[in-house]
């Protein structure tokens, strides 16, 4: 059976969605470059080394 992509996933990762506007909708983000893993999987529209920035 997959798995729900709500669901925490056991690497200690946030769950991936599509975009950050789905991140945030279930409390994730934001993602700073350097510190956090799941910042390369989101675009950093504004270059300011942080992405999926609640708006």
């Amino acid at each position: 059976m997959p798995s729900d992509e709500s669901e925490e996933p056991e690497s200690g990762l946030d769950p991936r969605f599509d975009t950050c506007k789905e991140a945030n909708a279930h409390g994730y983000g934001p993602y700073q470059k350097g510190t956090d893993p799941e910042y390369d999987w989101y675009i950093d529209r504004d270059g300011d080394g942080l992405d999926c920035e609640p708006r």
